[in-house]
């Protein structure tokens, strides 16, 4: 008769770090779904934008060994309400792991886009490799966006109900670090905006 009991042995290390990497993927998983698949409805609205950027961002096993510390990161980086949220995680992970690699700093890079996105009130964005398409949530300020295709010099225009940057890119890091800087833009535009 067999025990219900069992002791565990050095044979199920393996097995064990087996499901540690199973459950640190489905998290990751998770986390890249959670950035890109709700929409973004209210300026207060809490739901994430869609992103549909192919820069992706991970934590490598080797920048952080422990993969219970890496489901954590990915855990408080799913969690952060505002883009000082993320600062300060960034600077925490560098702290304690050292200078982040790529992935890490495309995935902080996502998080900071997700926030501005909320901000701007964008629904969604999607960036390839000839333009960066942005979809406005209901309640984004118009007059800014249209102050923004005024002082674009040609470069923003309204296609099939979104704002269309087109910019040429050749790598997800630029399609990345381009979403960045037309949010910026546009937030440049709402503070700019006129005394009511």
């Amino acid at each position: 008769m067999k025990s219900g009991l069992h002791f565990w042995d050095s044979s199920d290390a393996h097995s064990l770090e087996e499901r540690i990497v199973d459950a640190e993927n489905r998290v990751h998983f998770s986390l890249t779904r959670t950035f890109g698949s709700a929409r973004c409805a209210s300026a207060v609205d809490e739901s994430t934008p869609e992103l549909n950027i192919d820069a992706p961002g991970y934590i490598p096993a080797d920048y952080v060994p422990e993969a219970e510390v890496r489901i954590n990161l990915y855990a408080r980086l799913a969690r952060l309400a505002d883009e000082d949220d993320v600062d300060a995680l960034d600077e925490e992970v560098r702290n304690r792991f050292g200078p982040p690699p790529e992935p890490v700093e495309r995935l902080l890079a996502l998080a900071r886009l997700r926030e501005r996105c909320r901000n701007q009130v964008v629904a969604r964005i999607d960036a390839g490799p000839q333009a960066i398409a942005v979809t406005v949530a209901d309640g984004a300020d118009k007059g800014s966006i249209e102050r923004a295709i005024a002082r674009s010099e040609g470069a923003l225009a309204w296609r099939n109900e979104r704002l269309i940057w087109s910019r040429s890119t050749a790598t997800a890091q630029e399609r990345l670090d381009n979403a960045l800087k037309l949010l910026r833009f546009l937030e440049k535009a709402q503070r700019s905006r006129p005394p009511d």
